[in-house]
């Protein structure tokens, strides 16, 4: 099995390719920091990963070119970005723009790239990661919201489209994992943290990992267009 991981010089990238790589797939790692994308490459083992630019131009021609050269690709997953909280009204066009473009724009060109790939081979499953806390209103985060429901809808309307294809989309939304902001926290401020989510505990990246390698197995062959959420049942509140 042959794998793109975007973003995967990140916490959850990180451990999403050496789930992957344990699992017996070769992972093609990307990342807009191509020193954390080789980190990753040498965790998951140097024959078992390689790395490709980023599509850093952001058009299609430059995110199919990618996909090109990662080669014959079985299955994907595309990692969202991060944003910075922001009151609405006093948001910048400029932190709105990055926010979508980290958190729903690349996330649209890779997709879009690869299922123009597996459709064409008449295979493939694809995994999109965002964050549960985009789903829910929240103060400061209207901009993240609309780009994490932009890929919900995305995944949804891809899988749709691809499952005559033979190709499934679907999407993970995590919550309450020990990876980026949660990993600045002291030790007290990730114990008040798990207090708020129903199981008491925060999620580690490899749990994360552990379901989107599910969706992508053919053990979830007849699975397509769901959004999983992992974490921790914060989804019910």
């Amino acid at each position: 099995m042959r794998a793109i991981v975007t973003h995967a010089g990140s916490d959850l990238g990180r451990a999403v390719a050496e789930k992957l790589v344990a699992d017996g797939a070769f992972v093609v790692l990307l990342d807009p920091d191509a020193e954390a994308a080789h980190a990753t490459a040498d965790a998951c083992g140097g024959e078992s990963a390689t790395v490709l630019d980023w599509p850093s131009q952001g058009t299609s021609e430059d995110y199919a070119a990618v996909v090109r050269a990662a080669g014959d690709v079985d299955v994907a997953v595309n990692l969202a970005g991060s944003s910075r909280p922001s009151p609405l009204h006093k948001m910048l066009d400029g932190a709105y723009r990055l926010t979508l473009s980290t958190n729903l724009d690349e996330v649209f060109g890779f997709l879009r790239a690869e299922l123009a790939s597996m459709i064409r081979s008449g295979k493939g499953a694809i995994v999109n990661v965002t964050n549960a806390a985009g789903l829910r209103p929240a103060p400061g985060l209207a901009a993240f919201s609309a780009a994490t429901q932009g890929v919900v809808g995305l995944g949804a309307s891809a899988a749709l489209e691809a499952a005559p294809r033979g190709v499934r989309v679907n999407t993970v939304a995590t919550a309450a994992t020990r990876t980026g902001g949660v990993l600045a926290m002291n030790e007290r401020e990730q114990a008040d943290y798990a207090t708020e989510v129903p199981l008491r505990r925060l999620a580690e990246p490899s749990e994360v990992a552990a379901a989107v390698a599910f969706l992508l197995s053919d053990e979830a062959g007849f699975i397509t267009g769901q959004v999983l959420n992992v974490d921790g049942g914060s989804h019910l509140r």
